[in-house]
């Protein structure tokens, strides 16, 4: 299954990244983003995030992309929830993030 061969390493990448550089990634999802440039710069980086996990699936070309980008940028919405509930307010461990993020393969 694409799903499960495609995804799996990102989302660990991003895991393992999101906690090595816990500090800065906190502060750069903490952005109360009411400046409109820097609001610009984080919905391309959103579009890009999102562009790069079709591209990982094997999507890209997918007569659906448009519909697959919106719910990527939704589900890197709740990505970065569950990122902020287990670095900033240890609600979360590593692994149950994990299993948020990728439900299918845990």
């Amino acid at each position: 299954m694409r799903w499960r061969t495609g995804s799996a390493p990102s989302i660990d990448y991003w895991l393992s990244v999101t906690s090595r550089h816990k500090s800065m990634w906190t502060s750069t999802i903490s952005v109360d983003a009411q400046d409109h440039d820097i609001q610009r710069i984080i919905e391309q980086a959103d579009d890009v995030a999102a562009d790069r996990m079709l591209e990982a699936l094997s999507l890209d070309d997918h007569p659906q992309r448009d519909r697959l980008h919106a719910m990527f940028l939704a589900f890197g919405g709740m990505a970065r929830a569950a990122g902020r509930q287990w670095l900033v307010r240890s609600t979360l461990k590593p692994r149950r993030s994990r299993r948020i993020a990728h439900p299918i393969h845990c």
